[in-house]
Parts: structure tokens; sequence; C-alpha cells
């Protein structure tokens, strides 16, 4: 009996030292679950802040995406207007140079009227000389006229006779005729020179300076020919006697 007594005080001890073991046990267990608890709740933290930053990321991504399409856009339209400028470059390049060829035929054209000018100008020039001369040969004539009407009113007047005055007249279709033939010439200058005048006005607005210069002194040419060819005493010689 006291053997088993020992016995069952040896249990009785071990099963203590046992369930103190178990005890031990459980409570490392229980601290070992609060750890994983912890650790768990961290790694939860961790995940939320990994999809946080996940979520920021692509909210980043997409503000970025959305400026680059934009610059890009932005690409787009400045290259079609840079098309454009290009284009619109090639069509002043041609207009600049139809300019300049037309420019040159123009300079072309003032030559070749500044030639022209130069020579109507000549011609004028000719004109207003012949008119002159003509002038200078009309008044000879006038003074030839008022001499022969000078003598011939004092031969009338001191009673010539039949035959003197046969003579006379017909000395006086000689001098009629000459009159008239020394006329056509200086009418002719004149004809020529109211010609030149005319085409010289006709022109004078685009020859420039010297045209307009010379148009008045064509018109004076023109009405000098004219008042002369009506004061010239010898148009008609039956009403000069």
């Amino acid at each position: 009996e006291l053997n088993k007594r020992d016995e069952l005080r040896l249990e009785e001890e071990m099963l203590k030292v046992e369930i103190e073991d178990f005890v031990v046990a459980v409570l490392e267990m229980e601290s070992a679950v609060e750890q994983m608890n912890i650790y768990h709740t961290d790694v939860q933290t961790m995940f939320h802040n990994l999809r946080m930053n996940l979520e920021q990321n692509r909210y980043d991504i997409d503000k970025e995406n959305l400026v680059l399409r934009r610059i890009t856009n932005q690409q787009k339209r400045a290259q079609h207007e840079l098309d454009a400028l290009e284009k619109k470059e090639k069509v002043l390049m041609q207009k600049c140079t139809d300019a300049k060829m037309q420019t040159e035929q123009i300079k072309n054209v003032a030559q070749q009227a500044a030639s022209e000018n130069d020579a109507l100008h000549d011609k004028l020039i000719e004109a207003n000389e012949n008119r002159r001369m003509w002038s200078v040969g009309q008044s000879f004539l006038e003074r030839m006229a008022i001499d022969t009407r000078i003598s011939m009113q004092s031969e009338w007047a001191a009673g010539v006779g039949g035959r003197r005055r046969s003579s006379e007249s017909k000395h006086m279709s000689r001098d009629a005729k000459t009159v008239r033939s020394a006329e056509l010439p200086c009418r002719r200058n004149s004809v020529e020179s109211w010609q030149i005048s005319k085409e010289s006005g006709a022109k004078g607005s685009e020859m420039g300076r010297r045209s307009s210069v010379t148009l008045p002194l064509a018109k004076r040419s023109e009405m000098g020919n004219r008042r002369s060819s009506l004061t010239l005493p010898f148009g008609r010689p039956k009403d000069m006697w």
C-alpha cells in the first residue's frame, strides 16, 4: 500500500509537471497567436498601403497619360498648322516669283514707253521747230502781201492802162500761185505737228513727266497752227483786192 501511494504521488507530481508544461505551452501558443494576429494586422496594413499606393500610382499614370494625350494632340495640331504654313509659304513664293516676273515685264514696258516717249518728244521738238519756221514764213508772206497791196494800190491810183492792169493781173495770179505753193508745205507741217501733239497727248498719262510737260506745248502748237491758218491773207486771193 505504501508503494502504491508513492507511485500515485509520483504520478500525481508528474501529472502536475505535465499540466504546468501544458499550461506553459498553451501560454506560448497564445502568445504566438497574438504575435500572428499582430503580424496579420501589419500585413493587412501593409497590403492596404500597397493598394493605396497602387491606386495613387494608377491615378498619377492616368493623369500623365492625359497630359501626354494633350501634348500629342497639340503636336498634331502644330504639325497641321506647320503643313498649312508650308503650303502658304509655297503659294507666297510662287506669288513672289510671279510678282518678280510681272515687275520685270513692267520694267520692260516702262523702258519701251520711255523710248517711245523720247521719240515722241523728239518728233514734237521737230514739229515745234517746223511750226516756228512756218510762223517765220507766214510773217514773211504777210509782209510780201502788204508790200504787194501797197504797190498795187499806188499803181491803181496812178491810173495805169488796161494793158498794164492785164499784166499786173497775170503777175498777181503768179504771186497767188507762188503764195499757195509756199503755203502748202507749211500747212502740211502744221498737220504733222497736230498729229504728233495728239499722239503725245494720248500717251501723256502713262509716259511720265516729260509728256505731261510737252502736252501743253503741243496744244499751243495746234492752236497756233489753226490761228495762223485762219489769219493767212493768201487763202482766197479774190478777197484781197
